[in-house]
């Protein structure tokens, strides 16, 4: 059940707080389309059976989670991602993970200056 509790741990096993205080680094050359992708919202980097979490809801398998995305464009026409970190990962953390700390700003009206709501969020791939 999605919360804003900042003591609860995410799927990498850290809570929001711990997260925020991993060091910046930058990304493998290998990690490069799959952050790229993360960055344009297609979803051809998400297995059949993945599952994404984030404070508004959890979506399980690639049609769940198109449908969470594609909802979520007719409530808020404009996002954008004012603050994206890779992170560095750490010991309890397998080195295969790709550990992403970003802002989502989000505008129900696309021509605002300021948006409507921003949402911090952390992805595990």
């Amino acid at each position: 059940m999605p919360t804003s509790d900042p003591e609860v741990k995410n799927a990498s096993g850290l809570t929001p707080t711990q997260t925020k205080a991993l060091k910046e680094r930058n990304p493998e050359d290998h990690e490069r389309s799959i952050i790229q992708s993360i960055k344009e919202s297609t979803y051809q980097v998400y297995a059949k059976e993945a599952v994404f979490h984030d404070p508004i809801g959890i979506a399980e398998g690639i049609e769940s989670i198109r449908a969470q995305f594609n909802g979520l464009v007719k409530l808020f026409p404009r996002a954008d991602i004012p603050r994206f970190r890779v992170l560095e990962n750490p010991s309890s953390v397998p080195k295969s993970t790709i550990l992403i700390d970003q802002d989502v700003a989000y505008f129900r009206d696309p021509n605002a200056s300021s948006p409507t709501k921003v949402s911090e969020a952390s992805d595990m791939l």
